[in-house]
């Protein structure tokens, strides 16, 4: 008779390993990706404006390479560090250092507004192009491809108990969730609308490749 409560102790506490491992897995994914994509970006600025993009390689032939194309670069067959990943290390290692409660207060706020700018220019951007609502259906049969980016957009609820832990005590952990996740949502419903609206026959998975193109930016 004692082995059946060990044993379902026992089943709990793997269970319970099980879904912090997957947990911190998560989050370790979450993590690189967007190291992955701030580095790229950060490549292709340096792309736009002066035509070339470089990494520090270390084989097979150690040295700085050059490149004109963003696909060879990152499809290359070579070991080396990319300088928009240089830059991404130099600008936001300090932060790994700090707290949340400073990252929060400093780093958090400013690309808050940043994103908020960034919003308000991509709608006056798709405004501007014009809106052909007749195009857009109201809804799909098909959602596989946005099952990824919908996981990936509202996978929050792993980053509120570090929150909770930095947050004054009279701030309400319902209130800031709900307003949040509230906002969110909307957010994404003005900017996707706006922007299917815009471009209904558009030709790329991701939708940064055609702002690339004419007849973006109009300003």
């Amino acid at each position: 008779p004692m082995m059946m409560p060990m044993m379902m102790i026992t089943v709990m506490m793997m269970r319970l390993l099980v879904m912090m491992t997957t947990m911190i897995n998560i989050v370790q994914a979450y993590t690189m990706s967007s190291i992955v994509v701030c580095s790229q970006t950060i490549d292709a600025i340096f792309m736009l404006w002066s035509g070339k993009a470089w990494i520090l390689q270390f084989a097979p032939t150690p040295g700085w390479t050059e490149y004109t194309d963003l696909d060879t670069l990152y499809s290359d067959a070579v070991w080396g560090i990319s300088v928009g990943y240089m830059v991404n290390l130099v600008l936001f290692f300090w932060t790994c250092v700090q707290n949340l409660g400073f990252n929060a207060k400093w780093c958090q706020t400013t690309s808050f507004i940043l994103l908020w700018l960034l919003i308000a220019e991509f709608c006056i951007q798709f405004i501007m192009q014009g809106e052909q609502t007749d195009a857009v259906p109201v809804a799909e049969t098909n959602y596989v491809q946005i099952i990824a980016i919908f996981i990936f957009n509202w996978n929050i609820p792993m980053f509120i108990p570090s929150w909770a832990n930095e947050k004054l005590p009279e701030v309400s952990v319902n209130k800031v969730v709900w307003f949040s996740g509230f906002i969110s949502y909307a957010g994404y419903l003005v900017v996707a609308a706006l922007c299917a609206y815009a471009n209904p026959l558009l030709q790329f998975d991701n939708m940064l490749i055609a702002l690339e193109g004419p007849p973006y930016p109009m300003w």
